[in-house]
């Protein structure tokens, strides 16, 4: 059985996405499928090699041209449709990541959406309509038009042609069962979507040097991407619970990945700047010498703002590879499934109210307690979270979909 991954992404550089991606794609090639990878990407003006498994092919930037980011993803989609009629017949599936609901995407989806299946990482729509809801300042078209073309046009889009592509598919892949109900909700019905959850090679995370708890200070950890600060994410939420925290705890929060001004102006004039670090981007090493000196670890805090109440978030996986405690507001696929990972986890609610931090030192208090503990969480990691526990799942259902069991 031969596989293609399809991804409108990808790059030279190193991305969490990527390196997930990388992993993904090599463990189905373990598992029993022959599995390439296609990235179509910006960062490349000629078929490049990325491994063994994965070639870039590049896309052409779209110039001169009024709403420029319409243009473009139209551009995209065909250079999509152009690569799967050229490549179908050497595959007996197409595994593609889910780019979008595009109207240029349709002909060659109903074309050959029958050896196709795609892989959904959030309620789409859902996601859009969220960061859709700011209006810029203004009507200039240096504000307007992106918020209308990058915002508006796209939940417009989405509302509209998801339905014809999902019923054009074979199957679909979701991280969650909600995000697959979803789906099959979307398209009115009749997509065969089914949920497994994502996972982290836990192998190449390293087992971090976890350091004192006394009871007096707690150092924290919340990673996001490099230039977002997504709705979702939540941060919101912590930096407000550290404004209302009274107890007796000295605490420090760093935030991984993108800086913000607007954060910074809050923090001081809230008095609290002292208590968060803004480290910006930091991987490897770098990243895993921060992760010796924590003591809790953050996952996504707003998954409700796009009505995802089940979550399967890679920084979550990655930090209970690191055999770190984690804190959620979400039902977290691995840790509300598994009972073994209860004792280390907190699970804050899953609405608008600010992280209780007291309890997040009460969480540290008990799994500390338990020198230990490092080893444990990072040994159920492996058994449950790991990608060849995931990939060898998705593989089967691969196979079973396809008629190839």
């Amino acid at each position: 059985m031969k596989m293609l991954y399809l991804y409108i992404g990808g790059g030279l550089a190193h991305s969490s996405v990527q390196s997930k991606l990388e992993a993904k794609i090599s463990r189905f090639n373990s598992s029993g499928i022959e599995t390439k990878g296609l990235f179509l990407s910006y960062a490349v003006d000629k078929r490049t090699r990325v491994d063994e498994y994965i070639d870039l092919l590049p896309l052409k930037r779209v110039a001169n041209k009024y709403f420029t980011a319409v243009h473009q993803r139209k551009a995209n989609a065909q250079a999509v449709s152009y690569i799967i009629e050229q490549v179908q017949a050497d595959y007996d599936v197409i595994y593609f990541r889910y780019p979008g609901a595009s109207a240029h995407l349709i002909p060659i989806l109903k074309k050959y959406g029958h050896k196709m299946l795609f892989e959904h990482n959030s309620k789409e729509l859902e996601e859009l309509k969220l960061h859709g809801k700011s209006i810029p300042f203004g009507l200039r078209p240096s504000t307007f038009i992106p918020w209308l073309q990058d915002k508006k046009w796209r939940i417009a889009h989405e509302a509209r042609y998801a339905r014809p592509m999902l019923n054009a598919m074979h199957m679909g892949l979701a991280v969650t069962n909600d995000m697959a109900d979803y789906e099959i909700e979307r398209s009115g019905g009749s997509y065969n979507c089914i949920g497994n959850s994502n996972g982290v090679d836990v192998q190449k995370v390293p087992l971090r040097k976890a350091p004192k708890y006394d009871g007096k200070e707690l150092r924290m950890i919340f990673m996001r991407g490099a230039n977002t600060n997504a709705p979702y994410h939540g941060v919101d939420r912590l930096l407000h619970g550290l404004k209302n925290y009274t107890g007796p705890l000295k605490l420090t929060l760093y935030l991984v990945g993108a800086k913000f001004d607007q954060e910074k102006e809050w923090l001081a004039k809230n008095g609290i700047s002292d208590e968060v670090e803004f480290t910006g981007k930091l991987t490897g090493d770098d990243l895993s010498a921060l992760f010796d000196t924590c003591h809790v670890s953050f996952g996504s805090l707003g998954l409700h703002r796009i009505k995802m109440w089940e979550g399967s978030v890679l920084k979550v996986n990655e930090s209970l590879a690191r055999g770190i405690p984690v804190v959620v507001a979400h039902k977290d696929m691995e840790l509300f499934y598994n009972k073994e990972f209860e004792p280390y986890h907190l699970l804050c609610p899953a609405d608008e109210s600010a992280i209780d931090l007291s309890q997040v030192g009460a969480l540290a208090e008990r799994v500390y307690a338990d020198p230990a503990h490092p080893e444990k969480i990072r040994s159920l990691a492996l058994r449950i979270v790991d990608y060849s526990v995931k990939i060898k799942r998705a593989a089967e259902i691969i196979k079973k979909e396809f008629g190839f069991s």
